[in-house]
């Protein structure tokens, strides 16, 4: 299941908004549940990498940064409750990177393109390998991150 929209909420399809939920909410808790079970009756280390792109709201992305602000959350809270098992949970936070998002979501507006898919896998391996609980690839993000600390939301 492809899923993006870009677009404001009222005139957007709510099928392809509540596909949204269900492909970054609904299956990232269904696919960790399954990785999960396997890793303590196995009785392994393991790790999960949850990865997100929104630091903030996005206007025209309303839902998409709602799911994935849910994934942020949910890494955070679950790396948290784990760490004692020896499990390594990361939240990686690309950015806009190369996918078929942009085109799924008909987002001629939009910032096209993004960051090298490749790159962010492996920067994001690395840093779930140290054990780091959020990446955030390049300095855009790091310092959008940092600046909505201190602004609230419009």
């Amino acid at each position: 299941m492809r899923a993006g929209q870009y677009g404001a909420f009222a005139q957007s399809q709510v099928d392809q908004e509540l596909s949204q939920v269900r492909v970054n909410c609904e299956a990232t808790v269904r696919l960790t549940r399954l990785f999960f079970r396997t890793w303590s009756s196995a009785g392994a280390d393991g790790c999960w990498c949850c990865v997100h792109g929104e630091l903030s709201a996005g206007h025209y992305l309303t839902t998409y940064a709602a799911t994935k602000a849910f994934d942020r959350f949910f890494a955070l809270g679950l790396a948290a409750e784990v760490a004692r098992f020896g499990v390594n949970v990361t939240a990686l936070c690309p950015g806009p990177t190369e996918s078929e998002f942009f085109d799924v979501a008909r987002s001629e507006n939009f910032m096209p393109g993004g960051s090298n898919r490749g790159e962010v896998a492996r920067i994001g391996i690395e840093a779930l390998a140290r054990g780091m609980r959020t990446i955030i690839p390049y300095f855009g993000g790091r310092f959008t991150a940092m600046l909505v600390r201190f602004c609230p939301p419009a």
